[in-house]
Formats: C-alpha cells, structure tokens, sequence
C-alpha cells in the first residue's frame, strides 16, 4: 500500500469505529462537511448521510473535511475532491457557506456553477441551512436537498444514475420537477430599484407545489462512526426525537422538519443492535426532556451500567429522574435555556418558563449531584427593554445564591449570552436584528453586575460573528461575492463589504414589509 502523504489521516482514521470502506462502485461521492473533522463526527445528519449512500452497491461515499492537514482530499482514499462525481456538502451553520467556497477554491473546482462543466463533480448542498435559506450560495451549488436528506439522497443517486454521461442540464431540469430538490439556477430573483425581490422567475414547472419531502425514516438516525477525535468523544448518538412540538418563535427546530417521536422500543433496538461498547451515549432532540419516555430509556441506560449525555434540556419536562442519570454519568454540569429574565418577555418569544420553575429545577438538580449549572440567555430580541435585560441578573443571581447554599461554595453558575439572530421561516423572520452598539451594551452590563461574584462566570457569542451569521442567514445571492472575497481571497470582512457594494443595514436592521418577498421563498416555490 503506498505510504500516505498526509500523517494526519492516519491519525483520524485509526481510532474510528464504524469506518465504511469501499471500492468499484460505478458512482463515487464526497461528502464534505466545510468544517473541523470534530465538529462534523459530532453532526448526526452528516453521520447518517453518509451511511445511506454508503448502503447502496452502486455508490461509494468517503469524507471530506476543511483541515487543510488533509490536503482537501477525502480521508478514507486521499482522493482529491474534483475527482468525484458528488461532492455534496451538509451546511448546519450558516458560517460554513465560507467554508463551502473555500473548499471548492482549494480543491481546484470553479468556484461558480455557471464555470463548471461535465468533467467537474455535481455539487450538492443539504443539511439545515439548506432548507432555512440558501440563497448565499445559490450560485455555487448545483442541486439544493430541501428537507430531510435520508429519503432524498436516493431520488438525487437514481436521477443521476439514470442520466449517466447525458448533458447535465436534462439532468438538473429533471431533478427540479422532483419534491424536494431546489435548482438555483432554473430560478432566479428579479430585484426592484430598491434591492427588494419584486418577483421569482423560474424555468420549473410542477404540478404540485414544492415542500420538502415528509418522509418517515424507517429507523432513528444514530452514529455510524464513535472516535475520540469529535466534539462528543467516544459518543454514540441516536434520535429520540426529530423537529420540536413546542412553538418558540425565534426558534427553526419546529420549521425545519416534521415533528416526530420515536418510542423508546425503537430507540433502544438501535442501541443494542449499532452501539459499540463502552462508549457513552448521547441522546438527541430538539428538546431531549420532552420525550414522554425519556425517564424509561434513561432508567434503562442506568440499568446497563452505560453512561448517558443529553444534546437539549427544557427547564419545564426535565425530571429528577433525567438528572439523576446525568449525575450518574458523571456529568458535573446541567444546561437550562431560559432565553430570558421576565416572564413578559417569555411569553413574547413563546417560551412561557417562569423564573419559579428554572429556581425549582436548579434545587433538583443539585440535590441528585450535579454541582454546576449553566445558563443560556439572549438579548437583542423583539420588544426588549432594559428592564429584561436587569432582569438577567437578578435571575442570575438568585440561581447562583441556590447553587451556593446547596453545593456550600463548591458550585459554579456560568451564563451564554447570545446575540439574538432572527432567522428564516420562523415568526421573526422579517424582524430587524438589533445594533451591535447596544448589544454590546446590554451584555457589558450583565458582565459587571455579575463580575462581582467568583463563582459566576458570564461568555458572550463575540458579536462580529453574530452580524456575519445574521446576514448570511437572512441574505440573497449578492452575497456570493462577499463569501468569495472573504473565504478564497482572504479578505477581512469590513473590507469584503466594501469591495463587494454589500449595505449591511439592509439585509440586518430593517423590518421587511409583510408583502415583501425574502430570499428563502425562492427555494419554496
């Protein structure tokens, strides 16, 4: 066997369990998730993904990541990328469309779809931020997936089988008749004067409108590959849950896919079949607690002796008997997401937490033997006032008092504080985000109310990269340039903007009339 050019390969593949070796099959695909090898053997849609396409004798999918240690080839054969005929990208985080170009322009692939022809891959984009808004990129991809992939990859591998070495356009025609599937550039934006969308014009005729698929999968997802190398070392995760039942409104969990639950029997029958052993698992959901047989599938881990972690936690369904699994896990540390410090501006953002009840679960909590607790909170939302924001810190504070009398001075309470980004497809998506000026503001004054106490500890999401994301989450395709000139030329981003023509202020702290059309109901239509 010849002798790797890149150590680093070797170093990631030899402590992976679950790794998917193949060869000779007529169709071969890249999977890349545009970020940290960690972080994406953490993403369980990534994960599944590439099983699926695995499980058929006709195609062969490998990994690729942005570690340039790697040499912007796959991991499993150190092919380059261009070499493929998929390279389909799963995009989370609305800050990997930088990624996504920079691994295109590193790999020697155009960069712009209209420059590639049939000897270059077929890009694909899916994952969240696909279905949420990919207008950014949309001069980039060739196919969108919109929705849920497990089904859809299927469709997309048969289409593509089906039109072998025809012209690539009969091919994206044909996949732009099919549910689920988005063609950015058989649809296209026709702008005012003003900059607003005045109207879609597209090549796509259907005879059903276009929503994703709701496929039920036949199986939770879970873990293909457990390594110590992911965010969630040596975790194996598996779904209890998919999409969200509750209505918060600045949150896309219950916009982006059905709600479903699958009954503990379906849970565990992947745990005992897949679960390799002696590793944790970790249980994943919207929100976790929620599951009305979370206690039963946590009893049950607790039985066999077998660690557990929990990806989301809601204050309010969160039991004793949940929290006690964690302590038992060795877990030191419970997450709650108030969001907010008065109940007003709860019930404006449709939480409806009362401060009583996180206090109560903060007293469970430390009772069965987790000793610290963390926090989540977000200013910068609708119809906030200052008085929400002191209201943070005197929550802060009558919570850190509990922890201190329960744990005698041996807990620690840490606050997440969040720019809030109003996203698509949620009730607050024609909302203006809030001026980095106050936002700094409002979190420098819960930092100094709390700076006196040791056992407090206050981090904020930095704010130049909130902007960045609110205004690649809310953007249209004028901002492919400003994703180029940044992620392939390097450029800072004041500067980028400024090379690029991009108003900042008209993307993030404008309220969008309700007749508007916004940049993601292009790839609903």
């Amino acid at each position: 066997m010849a002798r790797s050019r890149f150590p680093e390969r070797k170093s990631f593949l030899r402590v992976e369990t679950g790794t998917i070796t193949k060869s000779g099959a007529p169709l071969r695909v890249c999977l890349v998730f545009p970020n940290r090898y960690s972080v994406a053997m953490s993403n369980l849609g990534f994960q599944t993904i590439y099983r699926e396409l695995n499980s058929r004798s006709d195609t062969c999918c490998e990994r690729g990541f942005l570690e340039p240690a790697l040499g912007f080839r796959s991991i499993e054969s150190e092919k380059r990328f261009g070499q493929f005929d998929i390279l389909a990208f799963s995009i989370s985080f609305e800050l990997d469309f930088l990624g996504l170009a920079r691994v295109l322009y590193e790999s020697g692939v155009p960069v712009l779809a209209r420059e590639r022809d049939g000897s270059h891959p077929l890009v694909v984009l899916g994952g969240a931020c696909a279905t949420s808004n990919p207008e950014p990129v949309a001069d980039f991809v060739d196919v969108v997936v919109v929705g849920e992939g497990e089904k859809s990859v299927h469709r997309l591998v048969d289409q593509v089988l089906l039109y072998g070495g025809r012209d690539r356009e009969d091919l994206l025609r044909a996949l732009a008749t099919v549910s689920g599937f988005y063609v950015p550039c058989l649809t296209r934006p026709a702008y005012r004067s003003s900059g607003t969308i005045g109207r879609i014009e597209t090549e796509v005729s259907r005879d059903t409108p276009h929503e994703p698929p709701c496929d039920e999968p036949m199986t939770p997802a879970f873990s293909q590959i457990t390594t110590p190398n992911a965010e969630f070392a040596n975790t194996f995760l598996v779904e209890v849950s998919r999409g969200c039942g509750r209505s918060c409104r600045f949150c896309l969990a219950r916009r982006l896919y059905p709600h479903r639950v699958w009954r503990a029997a379906e849970v565990w029958e992947v745990i005992e079949k897949f679960c390799p052993p002696d590793v944790k698992v970790g249980l994943v959901g919207a929100a976790v607690s929620d599951h009305p047989e979370i206690d039963d599938i946590v009893g049950k881990l607790a039985e066999k002796e077998t660690k557990v972690s929990i990806a989301a936690l809601r204050v309010d369904s969160t039991s004793e008997t949940l929290l006690g699994a964690l302590a038992a896990s060795g877990q030191r540390t419970v997450t709650f997401a108030p969001e907010v410090g008065t109940n007003r501006l709860s019930s404006v953002i449709g939480k409806n937490i009362g401060q009583e009840v996180l206090l109560e679960k903060t007293e469970i909590a430390l009772k069965v033997g987790l000793r610290n607790i963390r926090l989540y909170f977000m200013v910068g939302l609708p119809s906030e006032r200052e008085e929400d924001v002191l209201e943070i810190v005197e929550l802060s504070k009558k919570v850190r008092d509990v922890i201190a009398d329960r744990t005698k001075g041996r807990g620690k309470l840490s606050l997440s504080i969040n720019p809030f980004v109003p996203k698509p497809l949620t009730p607050f998506e024609r909302a203006p985000m809030e001026r980095p000026k106050l936002l700094k503001e409002r979190i420098n004054l819960i930092k100094s109310a709390l700076s006196v106490y040791p056992d407090v500890t206050v981090r904020h999401e930095s704010l130049r990269l909130a902007v960045l994301q609110g205004l690649l989450s809310r953007g249209d395709r004028k901002l492919g340039q400003l994703i180029v000139l940044m992620s392939c030329q390097g450029m800072s981003y004041s500067r980028a903007l400024r090379q690029a023509k991009i108003d900042p202020d008209f993307y993030l702290y404008r309220e969008r009339r309700p007749t508007e059309i916004l940049p993601w109901h292009l790839s609903r239509t």
